[in-house]
């Protein structure tokens, strides 16, 4: 059966779909011997496909869904020249091996819940805007921010051609220190988005966690350590998150 050749890449635990994307625009997969492009439908049964010259024939790996609780300084790639630290390095050496990605990043300055995996499809679904998947965040920031001012935030304000915006504020701030606390929360994903956002309302976010993804929370993992995740805890990534408060 043919199926769309970014498909198969990810269901291989190559990487994400979006990843495969990449590759292919990037001219570093062929089928039987030819450039692929964008879109292609292949029957992996019938057509030899090679990434960056390994035939996809040769990969079996088993399926490996890792939650890790992120320190600040750690860049979520699986490889950075300009990076001092990446997240991979805290997974111990029988990991090391496996082709795992991350499926949902964290900028370097945030920590908290990172999923890495080799499950293409599940990445989809976490990451895609589509799926409508929760990622809750506790942010310090400074000066304070008023219940009036949520509006502001839930609208969404256009930065560099992308709307910014908060699905959720989970309301009331708490002063801690020299900053405020609230929980935001997104179902999609730009680029520090967070951040993006409080700067462009005037404030400075001191630090920024995510807590949860779904239903599943990073609480029961210290920082710096991982879970291998369960079915059942694959099952709390996709669910709502409503009931977390």
């Amino acid at each position: 059966m043919e199926i769309r050749l970014q498909k198969i890449l990810s269901q291989k635990g190559l990487c994400s779909r979006r990843e495969a994307e990449r590759l292919i625009i990037d001219g570093r997969v062929k089928v039987d011997g030819q450039p692929a492009h964008l879109g292609q439908k292949v029957d992996p049964a019938l057509h030899d496909i090679v990434v960056n010259g390994r035939s996809i024939r040769t990969l079996n790996q088993p399926r490996t869904i890792i939650a890790i609780n992120k320190p600040v300084g750690f860049t979520c790639s699986n490889e950075d020249v300009h990076a001092e630290k990446l997240i991979f390095e805290l997974l111990p050496r029988e990991y090391r091996g496996l082709k795992l990605f991350v499926a949902g990043r964290l900028d370097r300055d945030s920590s908290g819940l990172v999923i890495v995996t080799n499950d293409g499809d599940l990445a989809h679904r976490l990451t895609h805007p589509s799926n409508q998947i929760q990622k809750r965040y506790h942010v310090k920031f400074a000066p304070a921010l008023s219940g009036s001012e949520f509006p502001w935030f839930l609208e969404g304000q256009k930065d560099e051609g992308e709307l910014l915006r908060f699905e959720r504020i989970i309301p009331p701030p708490k002063k801690t220190g020299p900053f405020f606390e609230l929980d935001v929360i997104l179902n999609h994903g730009k680029k520090r988005e967070i951040r993006r956002l409080f700067a462009l309302s005037g404030r400075e976010v001191g630090t920024l966690q995510r807590i949860s993804i779904g239903g599943f929370r990073v609480s029961g993992i210290p920082t710096g350590a991982y879970k291998k995740l369960s079915a059942q805890d694959v099952q709390s990534l996709l669910a709502e998150s409503d009931s977390i408060r």
